[in-house]
């Protein structure tokens, strides 16, 4: 049976112009609450492994710097599906406001059982990242512990985020450093992260006119090419201004 998938949400709007004002936003209530508990559900039976750091090659396992279980969403799911057709909702609004150019996310649970932790990181990889966007979705309610802290560029800290079931948290992937805090109790979220590919096509043209064509004149445009000789759009400069949370 094909199942219907979500239609936009109302706080999407306000939600993408505090993320393109700010690079960062909070919704609260951003998931219907049969689909965070059917969610939650799945985290506690799917057989989650413990989680490394890296990438390809450099993947390893280091519990010095983070303990949590992991299992990468393949959308086997009813309420799987109907997750990725809101992170979808997300990368096309995301998208037309902010000219990100999102081709496609990734997702995957993520447990924190007592005393489980991720130091301090960007969800950036140096030198080879294509991740734009993080979002952190929380699917049950801790009372203590667990918290996600973010900092600003600057490394002080900017917002703490306890979690609550159908919390969306956004932000840049490659901006905001951030930690997740000793766990208490059990602990379920799904996390996305965002990928900006640009085509081979789009390659054999000069990276000025690219970003011309990409960007509008008032967006402050920085390319970096890597050793594969791809290159990467950074961040739009962005108008200051305090953090707000949505709520819906």
């Amino acid at each position: 049976m094909t199942v219907s998938p979500l239609p936009e949400p109302a706080w999407l709007t306000d939600a993408i112009e505090q993320f393109y004002l700010h690079g960062l936003v909070v919704i609260h209530n951003a998931l219907p609450a049969d689909l965070c508990q059917q969610l939650c559900q799945e985290a506690q039976q799917a057989p989650l492994k413990p989680a490394g750091i890296g990438r390809g090659q450099d993947l390893q396992l280091d519990p010095d710097i983070r303990r949590d279980q992991t299992l990468w969403l393949d959308g086997s799911s009813d309420a799987q599906q109907q997750y990725l057709a809101l992170m979808s909702h997300i990368q096309q609004a995301a998208n037309r406001r902010c000219f990100l150019g999102l081709t496609h996310h990734e997702a995957h649970f993520a447990r924190y059982q007592r005393g489980d932790f991720y130091q301090k990181h960007l969800d950036a990889f140096t030198g080879r990242s294509s991740r734009v966007l993080t979002t952190v979705c929380y699917l049950n309610n801790v009372a203590s512990g667990g918290a996600l802290q973010i900092y600003d560029e600057h490394d002080t800290p900017l917002l703490q985020v306890q979690p609550q079931a159908s919390t969306l948290v956004l932000f840049e992937s490659a901006r905001f450093p951030h930690e997740v805090l000793p766990a208490d109790p059990f602990q379920y979220c799904g996390l996305v992260s965002y990928r900006l590919e640009i085509t081979e096509l789009f390659l054999t043209k000069p990276l000025t006119e690219l970003c011309s064509a990409m960007f509008p004149p008032d967006f402050q445009i920085f390319t970096k090419k890597d050793l594969t000789g791809c290159a990467r759009i950074c961040q739009s400069r962005r108008a200051s201004g305090p953090f707000l949370p949505v709520r819906n």
